[in-house]
Parts: structure tokens; C-alpha cells; sequence
């Protein structure tokens, strides 16, 4: 009667291994790059919900809401405040390490009005990485991730 083992040889376990270090070795830039947009989709959209927040709150009280970095020295890539006069109404979160956040025209703060609008447009330009994105908000409030007002 004859057994008949199952398994693998050493040969094919180290051929395996082999050809699993060589396809994550060329998946691992990409991978990157995945990572990186991921964080620059998660920190854009947390800076949207931030605007978003300001302009609701100021339809909802029909009052002015100003839009601030959390810390002026630091810029907004520190995080963002929502204040109504003095008073904080919100603090949203710092974006993540590496990343960078500019205005056009280096605007410290802007202003919503009771009818959700701002003076003059306002556009971010944020890259983490390679990766680069662009929000703006218009003079008549609504918010774009891309594209002109």
C-alpha cells in the first residue's frame, strides 16, 4: 500500500516566496501613491466640512461667521476655527503630517454673511506629497473641490 504525502517541497515553498518579494516590491509605489491621495481625499473633504459647517451656521443664525486658522503662526494647515464675533464656535482638526495648505492671495480669515456668501472668492491649494488639490469657495457660498467659481 502506498502513502501519498501532500505539501510542498522546499524548492516550491522558497519559489513562492520568491515570487511573492519581487510583486511586492513593484506593488510598493504604487501603494504610496495610494496612500498619499487617500490622505490628501480625507484632508480636503475635512476642510470642506469645515467651510460647509461655517456657512450653514451662518444661514442657521443670520449671522456673520469668520473662518480662521486654529493658529496664525502655523497657518491652515493647523487646523481650522469657526467663530462667530470672539466666540469659538468650532475647532476642526490639524490635516495630516506633510501635507501644506495656501491660499490664493494669502487670506488669514474670510467671512460668511447671513445669506451664506463671502466678499470675494476664496481658493485653497493643498498638496500632500505629489498630490495636489484645489478647493474653492465662491462669492455665493457653494463650495468646489475642482474647478472655477
Amino acid at each position: 500500500m502506498r502513502r501519498f504525502l501532500h505539501g510542498f517541497t522546499l524548492v516550491e515553498l522558497m519559489m513562492a516566496l520568491a515570487l511573492v518579494g519581487i510583486l511586492a516590491t513593484l506593488a510598493a509605489p504604487a501603494f504610496k501613491d495610494s496612500i498619499q491621495r487617500s490622505r490628501a481625499d480625507s484632508d480636503v473633504n475635512e476642510l470642506r466640512a469645515a467651510i460647509s459647517f461655517a456657512r450653514l451656521e451662518a444661514i442657521n443664525k443670520s449671522r456673520s461667521i469668520t473662518v480662521a486658522p486654529t493658529d496664525t503662526s502655523m497657518g491652515w494647515v493647523a487646523g481650522i476655527t469657526v467663530k462667530q464675533g470672539n466666540t469659538v464656535v468650532r475647532k476642526f482638526s490639524a490635516m495630516k503630517s506633510g501635507a501644506q495648505l495656501s491660499t490664493t492671495g494669502n487670506v488669514s480669515e474670510f467671512i460668511f454673511n447671513s445669506l451664506g456668501g463671502v466678499d470675494n472668492e476664496v481658493g485653497f491649494n493643498y498638496t500632500q506629497g505629489s498630490t495636489s488639490k484645489t478647493l474653492k469657495v465662491c462669492p455665493t457660498g457653494r463650495i468646489l473641490v475642482a474647478g472655477g467659481c
